[in-house]
C-alpha cells in the first residue's frame, strides 16, 4: 500500500499553518496534546509511548500550528493496516485539537484531509478505535461517514470471558472516483 502525495504545508487560516512534516519538537508537543486531551477518560496514557508510536515506520503525522505562538494546536496521525479479512485500511490513530482552539473547524479540516488522502490512495476503508466514553468523538466520526465495524468485540462474548469492552472499532468505506 502506498499513500499518494501528501499536501504541502499550507495555511488553514491567517493564524494557522498545517504540515505533514513536523519537527521533533512539534511531534513532542503533538503527543503531549494527545495525553492532555485524553487524561480524563484514559488516565494511564503515557506521553513517551505516544511519542514512540508517532515515530513508527509508516506513521503519518500532521500538525496544525498557531503561527504567532509557534505551538501545536491540533494533530492527526494515521498508518497503513491490513485487517484480518484482508481489507487494506488507513487506520486513524489520533485526531486531537487543543481545547483553546476547538469549535474553529480544525478537527474537521484534518479529517477532510485524512479522508481525501485515503480516498485517493489504494485503501479499501478508513478505520479507527474510539473509547465508548468519548461521545463527542463518536458523534464526530459518525458525521464523517464512520459506522461501528464488524471487528468491534461483542460485549456479551467479552463478558463471558471476564473481559470488559470499553471501545468501538469504526470504519468507513473509501470512496474512490472511478473514472
Amino acid at each position: 500500500m502506498r499513500i499518494n502525495a501528501l499536501p504541502l504545508p499550507y495555511l488553514i487560516n491567517a493564524c494557522t499553518r498545517f504540515t505533514f512534516s513536523p519537527t521533533r519538537t512539534q511531534l513532542k508537543q503533538a503527543t503531549d496534546l494527545v495525553v492532555s486531551n485524553m487524561k480524563a477518560i484514559n488516565p494511564i496514557l503515557d506521553a513517551t509511548e505516544k511519542f514512540t508510536q508517532a515515530k513508527l515506520p509508516g506513521m503519518v503525522t500532521g500538525v496544525a500550528l498557531d503561527i504567532k505562538k509557534s505551538k501545536v494546536i491540533a494533530m492527526i496521525a494515521f498508518k497503513d493496516h491490513i485487517e484480518d479479512d484482508e481489507r487494506k485500511s488507513c487506520y486513524l490513530y489520533e485526531i486531537q485539537v487543543h481545547p483553546d482552539y476547538r469549535n474553529q473547524k480544525l478537527g474537521q479540516e484534518m479529517m477532510s484531509i485524512y479522508l481525501r488522502i485515503a480516498d485517493e490512495s489504494d485503501y479499501d476503508c478508513c478505520m479507527l478505535t474510539v473509547l465508548t466514553k468519548n461521545d463527542k468523538a463518536i458523534k464526530f466520526y459518525t458525521k464523517n461517514g464512520f459506522n461501528v465495524d464488524e471487528f468491534t468485540p461483542d460485549v456479551g462474548d467479552a463478558k463471558d470471558h471476564g473481559e470488559e469492552v470499553d471501545y468501538l472499532i469504526m470504519s468507513r468505506r473509501c470512496q474512490r472516483d472511478h473514472k
